[in-house]
């Protein structure tokens, strides 16, 4: 039975509900595909019928006034729908719970279910339990290189010919709904006249029941069908993860953060006052690369940092530039706009994004990165900021995420994943040595860059030591990802405070080759099979596609980023399985878990153990190294209470 749901948004958090849901079938006797589509809470309110007003079975509903606005234009016909009640909504999904489901993208419809119908909290339903496949998960599995859009993929693959929807036609849906559906990022299908929505909701069950047996068919054919499903089933697997995750959420202490929005609010507009010009990035453009006859300081531009009509561009890395140059107003500007940053990023919207349970959600994406990384929107859960990141006086949004009583949280994470990983896949022998001695990867690239042999045992004592091992670093983690003498500078800069030459910089990227060959190796080698094949394979058989226009020179690194991402999704599996309802959050090479206290030292041990495991199992002889700390408020002794 296929099944899809039609909503009034993105995000149960931010009031999105069903309105409409539709079934697809292969009739048994007659082999051919019934479908229904059946709206509950279709339409708006004072909904015509006949002669007589009938009001929406789930109550009235708040619009705002772009959408009242757009529905005074709908004829009287386009406000009825035959809305169902929410008993029979009951009935009909506790009858589905008995069914094997498919549906296209488990998570969202799922979650949708699970929130249940406007106004009747009574309504959720888990159907999670009773699908058996995800046609968008696996399409991604089967064709990496193409969207796994419902429609788009449905008429590529000629599954619309009965309904009389030739190839070319994708985007008919998108023009018919267009007038209706509102903005992209807040679509509201439950506002579409039920008369325009209903066939088109009704092919979406088609679709993806077509979709299903299109891939069944597809698979009992392909040669390496065994890998395929293994990998699908990854997906498929993890995807019942994430929804578990986004429907816990992390309990957000919304109060207390709103007050440090309020200080920090009070510092933008005493930094704003010691700003000497507008204080924006336009009016820093005309202050510092402005002629002086019109009030500027008639600086010279950066020639790297120029647009193509040749005026200065103005961004944070020119202002940070700007700063070591000690131009006038520049650290006052920086500061101001760090502060802002600050408030736009982290204090504003954190307590704006909480839900009625007070816990804030994030919305994982698994089919939108090419490498296999996880995605996330909505709230920006995997750009966690640093504590250094924080301007001073203010306390990190991160300690007003909070525990529930008699729990405490807690983050396991592997320490520099990526370079371990990265010596595994080039077998890059110097750095392995290192690695099994026990020396930090970034130790290990300063002592054969910086220093000679018979220096290595007492380097660390050197005054240089530090300062080298700041630029091993950013060597280290920007020549894997592909960078360049430009980008690697302006990133040594940022973070050391000293703007090196280019010609110093290109200089440490040739040591650095030099000192790791095997590494210089798979970047130059990766690149060459992404440019003559269109993909490289990571280390569960994943192929990562690379399109024309993509620089291949970041191969290697796509290699790397995407082997660690399969990897922690096996982690992610396994850990939710064994301890059921405590993962929270996975952050790139961590996971973050509400546990509770008298259970502390036995799951943060296997949470290490997972992981290491895990790793081990793909990425030996490089070994592993876990580490698992207090997440949240508990990172911060609880001393934010006044």
């Amino acid at each position: 039975m296929a099944y899809d749901t039609e909503g009034s948004g993105l995000f149960t958090d931010d009031g999105a509900r069903v309105s409409a849901c539709s079934l697809a079938w292969r009739d048994e006797d007659s082999g051919k595909i019934q479908a229904l589509a059946i709206p509950f809470d279709q339409g708006t309110n004072g909904t015509f019928h006949g002669d007589g007003q009938a009001e929406l079975p789930c109550g009235p509903k708040q619009l705002p006034a772009s959408h009242a606005k757009r529905i005074g234009k709908w004829a009287p016909a386009d406000l009825w729908a035959p809305n169902r009640t929410p008993r029979e909504w009951t009935y009909l999904h506790e009858w589905l719970s008995k069914q094997k489901l498919v549906m296209h993208h488990k998570k969202y419809d799922c979650l949708m279910d699970w929130a249940g119908l406007r106004n009747r909290p009574g309504t959720a339903i888990d159907l999670m339990p009773c699908v058996v496949w995800d046609t968008q998960l696996f399409q991604g599995v089967i064709e990496p290189r193409e969207s796994t859009s419902l429609k788009p993929t449905a008429i590529r693959l000629h599954l619309g010919v009965e309904e009389g929807i030739a190839p070319g036609a994708e985007g008919l849906e998108q023009e018919a709904l267009a007038q209706w559906t509102g903005p992209k990022d807040d679509p509201r299908y439950d506002l579409i006249p039920w008369n325009t929505l209903s066939p088109y909701s009704r092919l979406d069950a088609v679709y993806t029941l077509k979709l299903y047996e299109y891939q069944q068919d597809w698979l009992s054919n392909a040669a390496d069908a065994a890998k395929l499903r293994q990998l699908g089933r990854v997906d498929f697997d993890l995807a019942q993860v994430l929804y578990n995750m986004e429907r816990r959420g992390v309990a957000l202490d919304s109060e207390g953060l709103r007050g440090q929005a309020q200080t920090l609010h009070k510092m933008i507009g005493q930094a704003k006052e010691k700003v000497p010009f507008r204080a924006t990035y336009p009016g820093a453009q005309k202050w510092f690369f402005g002629p002086s006859a019109e009030g500027g300081l008639g600086h010279l531009p950066y020639n790297d940092k120029l647009t193509k009509t040749g005026r200065p561009q103005v961004d944070e890395e020119v202002i940070s530039r700007l700063v070591l140059d000690e131009a006038k107003g520049a650290t006052e500007f920086q500061q101001f706009a760090e502060l802002q940053s600050a408030a736009s990023k982290w204090y504003d919207p954190w307590p704006a994004l909480a839900g009625a349970d007070g816990r804030i959600r994030t919305c994982h994406r698994q089919s939108h990165v090419v490498s296999g990384r996880l995605s996330v929107e909505r709230w920006q859960a995997q750009a966690m900021p640093h504590d250094y990141q924080i301007p001073e006086g203010l306390v990190p949004p991160k300690a007003y995420l909070v525990p529930a009583p008699g729990c405490e949280l807690w983050e396991g994470d592997l320490s520099q994943a990526e370079i371990r990983v990265a010596t595994a896949i080039a077998k890059c022998t110097p750095m392995l040595r290192m690695l099994k001695q026990g020396v930090d990867s970034h130790d290990a690239a300063t002592k054969l860059m910086f220093y000679a042999d018979q220096e290595l045992a007492a380097a660390k004592q050197l005054t240089t030591w530090g300062r080298h091992r700041d630029v091993s670093k950013r060597c280290n983690l920007g020549i894997l990802y592909g960078s360049g003498v430009k980008t690697l500078r302006a990133t040594i800069a940022k973070f050391t405070g000293i703007d090196y030459p280019d010609d110093l910089v290109r200089g440490w990227i040739s040591d650095w080759r030099g000192a790791f060959p095997q590494f210089a190796q798979a970047l130059d080698g990766y690149a060459e099979l992404a440019s003559t094949q269109g993909y490289v394979r990571l280390i569960t058989g994943r192929t990562r596609p690379f399109s024309d226009w993509e620089p291949v020179h970041k191969a290697f690194n796509q290699v790397i980023q995407g082997s660690v991402a399969e990897v922690m999704k096996l982690a992610m599996i396994e850990f939710d399985q064994t301890y059921p309802g405590m993962l929270l959050l996975q952050i790139h090479d961590s996971l973050v878990a509400e546990i509770p206290k008298d259970q502390v030292a036995e799951v943060t041990g296997g949470m290490q153990d997972i992981l290491r495991r895990n790793f081990d199992r793909y990425f030996a002889p490089v070994p592993f190294k876990t580490d698992v700390k207090p997440f949240g408020r508990g990172a911060y002794d609880n001393g934010i209470a006044a």
